[in-house]
């Protein structure tokens, strides 16, 4: 039977609904779209659900088993879709949540967001980025989460999957993580160095002859995402015994409102929330796709999203009481700018030359 003798013997012909059948399924005509569209609920009916068509608006209900069953077959069919069985995964929650950390913490949180800071109001920067932070780092960076997890694919193939015509939007990703890496390879050539220039002639780390937890390449995680944390507190016990710390966290801090009213200012915090955060550079989008189908990805999204902005704080709250020691070393008064304006701006030199100097001479007296 087509629609049109369907609907031509709905016209006619109305059914009872008060019949024992209609527990179980019922049809009728609506009046109006509205009606259609108004999902009724009867005792005999504890779930419906309605379908419309331009000639003729029609309700459909189904009874609670019938609709369970649909709703498990939709999920069920959903599993089969999206989920690669040949797809590797994360061996827990944890391993995921340290990969993410690791690959949002990073250069932009130690060395950039310091200099930004200081160079845009001190504290007062802090407005603008964590005004960008919601309003562009939080639901960008759960954006991509939830897509690599739900189409279990890298950026290419996620947005290959959503449509064909967006593919160019992975492209586009891996285009703006090649010039990234140019990016942070120069800054990553002046580590190195300084690294150079710290050989001495005897080595810490001359021997290493144990192989531990070679067997699986993720358990590296679990040490190259915490060991940067642990260099980042003994910094910072270090730097807070420092003569004159507090002159750097009074540079860094106090607010100078009055920049605000520069554009520029906020260009720069929301530039540093996509640096800081790693967005748009399709590695959330592959790491994600390791995570289950179920896995709570919004949860994941707060713990990372904070974790790093917490990080680039401390790194800051580390990198300028380690400045502060300069007034003492430079024999500056304590008032004075100076010596903050002359090696800051200087940025190169904040964590190389800096660090250096102060660690190494603070380590030997």
């Amino acid at each position: 039977m087509n629609f049109d003798d369907f609907q031509s013997k709905m016209d006619n012909e109305k059914p009872d609904l008060n019949d024992t059948d209609s527990e179980s399924f019922s049809m009728r005509r609506s009046t109006s779209y509205s009606e259609a569209l108004n999902i009724s609920v009867s005792d005999s009916v504890q779930s419906s659900n309605v379908f419309s068509d331009p000639r003729g608006p029609y309700e459909l209900r189904i009874s609670s088993e019938m609709y369970t069953s649909a709703v498990t077959l939709r999920q069920s069919t959903d599993e089969l879709i999206f989920t690669d069985e040949t797809r590797d995964s994360w061996d827990n929650k944890v391993q995921y949540l340290l990969a993410a950390i690791g690959l949002a913490v990073g250069l932009g949180n130690v060395w950039r967001f310091p200099y930004l800071a200081q160079k845009n109001g001190g504290g007062a920067f802090l407005l603008p980025y964590v005004i960008m932070l919601f309003i562009e780092g939080l639901p960008i960076f759960y954006l991509e989460v939830a897509l690599g997890q739900r189409m279990r694919r890298g950026p290419v193939g996620t947005w290959d999957q959503i449509s064909p015509y967006l593919t160019g939007i992975g492209y586009s990703c891996i285009m703006v993580s090649y010039i990234v890496c140019i990016y942070y390879n120069t800054i990553i050539s002046w580590c190195l160095y300084y690294f150079a220039l710290s050989f001495r002639s005897e080595l810490l780390w001359e021997n290493c002859p144990n192989e531990t937890a070679a067997s699986k390449e993720c358990n590296v995680i679990y040490f190259t995402a915490t060991f940067p944390y642990v260099v980042l507190i003994i910094f910072f016990f270090r730097g807070v015994t420092l003569s004159n710390f507090y002159v750097g966290l009074k540079h860094l801090f106090v607010p100078k409102f009055e920049k605000l009213a520069n554009p520029q200012v906020w260009l720069e915090a929301a530039t540093q929330i996509f640096y800081s955060l790693s967005l748009g550079f399709g590695g959330l989008m592959a790491m994600s796709s390791y995570n289950p189908l179920r896995n709570n990805c919004y949860k994941d999204t707060f713990i990372v999203v904070f974790v790093n902005c917490g990080t680039s704080v401390f790194a800051g709250i580390v990198i300028f009481s380690i400045l502060g020691c300069a007034v003492v070393s430079d024999q500056l008064e304590p008032s004075s700018s100076i010596f903050l304006q002359r090696l800051l701006y200087r940025s190169n030199e904040i964590i190389d030359a800096i660090f250096n100097s102060r660690i190494s001479s603070s380590t030997a007296s």
